[in-house]
């Protein structure tokens, strides 16, 4: 990513994109998005460059820029596109092909203090997430966060990371993402100055220890799903590309 080697930003690629590099040296051909993630110090950074550095046609977007937007992490959109998910599609903010940029926080080394901050993260999620379409269980988890202003949940969250700094952590936490804690938290060891992957036309980096991170999150990830399950799972519902559809976020 040009910012990233620009202002000298760590970022590894993360979840199915780290895969695809590694068992497809590109995109899954079943999938269609962008995963990245940052140590929390150089994701705040990221995020305050791409306010005056971006190139033209691009933008960030979290729940700090956008009111409506429901997510943890936040995304590097390309605005004169249009791509809808069946979860968020009637939510009112600006919802386009992207790259999902996801903060790596520190985690507690205590066990008990991790369990209040997973439940901490669970309320806050559920908060910023208020009108995402969910279950009738979640649905009624969701009336009772409404009571937390989504201000004070932003103020939480801010708190929440600067009590466990990554940069002093040996467990690495990505709470924005689609798994649950155990899975997605990782030894900051396994991250380091990273290790280069090909992807696509580009040279990018991905974690140090890639073969460990797969494996926690996939077990045995070399072997391809059966067919019947080579299949997206973001249900989108409505797409606007321009045709080099994802390709053309490289322009970063």
């Amino acid at each position: 990513m040009r910012l990233c080697d620009a202002h000298g930003l760590r970022y590894y690629l993360a979840y199915g994109t780290l895969l695809g590099a590694v068992r497809h040296r590109g995109f899954i051909p079943w999938d269609d998005d962008i995963d990245v993630s940052m140590p929390r110090d150089d994701y705040n950074r990221f995020a305050e460059i791409c306010t005056s550095d971006l190139r033209p046609g691009f933008r960030w977007q979290s729940y700090a820029t956008d009111r409506h937007y429901p997510h943890w992490f936040g995304k590097l959109i390309k605005t004169d596109t249009v791509l809808r998910h069946a979860a968020s599609e009637h939510l009112p903010f600006q919802q386009s092909v992207h790259i999902d940029v996801f903060p790596l926080d520190g985690l507690a080394d205590r066990p008990w203090e991790a369990l209040v901050l997973h439940v901490f993260v669970r309320i806050c999620r559920l908060r910023l997430g208020v009108d995402v379409k969910r279950t009738r269980v979640k649905r009624l988890l969701v009336q009772l966060v409404r009571v937390f202003p989504r201000r004070s949940v932003i103020s939480l969250i801010k708190a929440l990371t600067r009590r466990y700094p990554a940069s002093m952590s040996r467990i690495w936490i990505c709470v924005g993402g689609p798994y649950g804690q155990r899975r997605q938290s990782f030894p900051s060891r396994w991250f380091g100055s990273g290790t280069t992957q090909a992807f696509e036309d580009l040279t990018v980096v991905g974690p140090a220890a890639w073969d460990e991170y797969l494996t926690q999150l996939y077990g045995d990830y070399l072997t391809p799903p059966p067919p019947h399950h080579r299949v997206s799972h973001h249900q989108v519902t409505e797409q606007q590309l321009e045709p080099e559809g994802m390709a053309g976020m490289s322009a970063k």
